[in-house]
């Protein structure tokens, strides 16, 4: 099953874009930590500046920059993953989310950034780790179950891990929710008949 997520111009502007605010009040005994903070989330918004800009690849080298200076920058880490994906480099974009993610449950994450969550389970598709993606997308799809892209993207990694009848479940609810472009719509109604 050729995915179409693989191939979707999909909008992932919002990956990245943080949901709450990094400031915070700072504690004395964090002073030093605030100065390499504040440095870090100046060459951040230099980093956001050169990707509006279209300067992809002084964004990338500033995000990376940020990641040196502060390697818990979280909006920095997906800006950066998020260019690698656009580059065609989804190894390298997981390799990059790994320390954002690392001892995070999928339900948790999903919870925190569901568009996050859903840009992460589609890179696991994109690297054939199945089990993964059905993870994120099952936390994802307790939260919102009629998102139907969701449902899809459930139904192509649980056709890939031999789940067909499981697949065609997932399959007719992404019908039913209404919400597939014409191109998904057309891609998952073909996958029904197959399943059928």
């Amino acid at each position: 099953v050729a995915s179409p997520v693989m191939d979707l111009n999909v909008d992932l502007s919002q990956v990245g874009t943080p949901s709450v605010s990094r400031q915070g009040v700072v504690t004395d005994k964090n002073d030093a930590i605030a100065g390499v903070n504040k440095e870090a989330q100046a060459v951040y918004d230099q980093a956001m500046a050169l990707e509006k800009e279209g300067k992809m690849n002084e964004a990338q080298a500033s995000y990376q920059r940020v990641l040196e200076r502060d390697p818990g920058h979280v909006p920095a880490r997906q800006r950066l993953a998020r260019i690698h994906v656009e580059a065609g480099r989804a190894d390298e974009a997981l390799a990059v989310l790994k320390p954002a993610v690392a001892g995070r449950d999928s339900r948790s994450l999903a919870q925190a950034d569901p568009n996050f969550s859903a840009f992460l389970a589609a890179l696991y598709q994109r690297q054939e780790e199945h089990w993964k993606a059905v993870d994120l997308y099952e936390a994802l799809l307790q939260q919102d179950p009629n998102r139907g892209i969701w449902q899809m993207g459930m139904a192509i990694s649980l056709e890939k891990l031999n789940e067909p009848a499981n697949a065609l479940r997932y399959y007719e609810k992404a019908l039913e929710s209404g919400a597939l472009s014409s191109r998904l719509r057309t891609f998952v109604q073909k996958r029904v008949r197959n399943l059928k």
